[in-house]
């Protein structure tokens, strides 16, 4: 990783190295990506909270192809971004 980031600083490298990480337990999640030293200079202390990772419903017992699952992606972005409810309640766990 730090060869296709030759320019970055090795903080960036850092980061970016954890939030790749294929083990999703390892993986840097958003309250850590917060608190990586990286990151120090661009946390205001105001930022939103987040419940966690999002989910797309999709049925794992099922092979889709990845245009498949491109197009459940897009259907709920788009259905997402028509009801403000919806929307809140996925992206921020906000029930209003």
């Amino acid at each position: 990783m730090a060869v296709l980031m030759k320019d970055a600083p090795p903080d960036a490298v850092d980061m970016v190295v954890k939030l790749m990480d294929f083990n999703p337990e390892r993986r840097l999640d958003i309250e850590g990506a917060l608190k990586h030293p990286y990151m120090a200079t661009f946390v205001t202390g105001s930022e939103p909270s987040c419940p966690g990772t999002l989910s797309i419903p999709i049925d794992d017992d099922h092979k889709f192809t990845v245009n498949d699952y491109r197009e459940k992606l897009y259907q709920q972005v788009v259905a997402n971004r028509k009801d403000k409810t919806s929307r809140m309640a996925a992206y921020f766990g906000v029930k209003r």
